[in-house]
């Protein structure tokens, strides 16, 4: 009984560890501070595999499964999606970087002839 309610306890943790991970990814609104998830999903493991070692019923075993198998690959994509922090080259009231573009009528514009001047400066991606 006690490792049906394990697997059971683990499975709903993994499942509601990656719904609300999806849910913040979707969002784009990861959070920057990682070790709360990884600490619920480790969890959501420790609880799937006692299940299988105190005996569960089908259901447990079921549940406990998806904890042990969610929290590898959570873990296993963890490991592999880490990226440098980088300095963006460009920030919010810094310079923006010179370029060369065509305009509208295929002229060459010079983003340096507005140095110094206020200016609003727009991209848009044609979808014509």
């Amino acid at each position: 009984m006690l490792g049906t309610t394990l697997g059971v306890l683990g499975g709903l943790i993994a499942a509601a560890t990656f719904a609300f991970w999806l849910h913040r990814m979707s969002r784009v609104n990861v959070p920057r501070d990682f070790r709360p998830v990884y600490a619920v999903q480790a969890l959501a493991l420790v609880l799937g595999i006692a299940a299988f070692a105190l005996g569960t019923s089908t259901l447990g075993g079921v549940l406990g499964g998806f904890a042990i198998f969610g929290a590898v690959v959570f873990f296993g994509v963890a490991a592999q999606s880490f990226q440098a922090r980088k300095i963006p080259a460009v920030a919010v009231g810094g310079p923006i970087l010179d370029f060369v573009l065509p305009d509208h009528e295929g002229r060459p514009f010079d983003l340096a002839t507005l140095r110094g001047k206020p200016f609003l400066l727009k991209f848009f991606r044609g979808h014509w």
